[in-house]
């Protein structure tokens, strides 16, 4: 399901044109977010969980991250097994169907276009 989401990713990218500058987090204890990927000059924080059924421990990993980069993060998107899309706080949720639209919006508005964010 991963591999599924980051290859995903990687095609949006390389079918507008745009540099393979996507990456993940993994710090010393072992806190991890996915996929980085790359805007202008901040990032877009994805995480992937394959579970059909959201669960709060899906979105710690956001946490971490913006304790870490801050403002470096100017989105934070969970692909989710399930069928639909929504936001939830501040985190966009979708399914990989939706994975494309949500990098679209990336990419056009340099961020995640959302509520206010926290």
């Amino acid at each position: 399901f991963e591999n599924l989401v980051v290859t995903e990713a990687l095609k949006h990218r390389f079918h507008h044109g745009k540099r393979n500058n996507l990456s993940f987090y993994r710090d010393s204890a072992g806190h991890e977010v996915d996929l980085l990927y790359g805007l202008a000059h901040r990032l877009a924080a994805i995480e992937i969980k394959a579970g059909e059924t959201l669960s709060n421990q899906f979105f710690r990993s956001f946490d971490r991250l913006r304790a870490v980069l801050g403002e470096a993060v100017a989105a934070e998107i969970l692909i989710y097994g399930g069928e639909g899309g929504f936001e939830r706080k501040a985190t966009r949720v979708a399914d990989p169907a939706g994975l494309v639209g949500v990098l679209t919006e990336l990419d056009a508005e340099g961020r995640l276009v959302s509520s206010d964010r926290r």
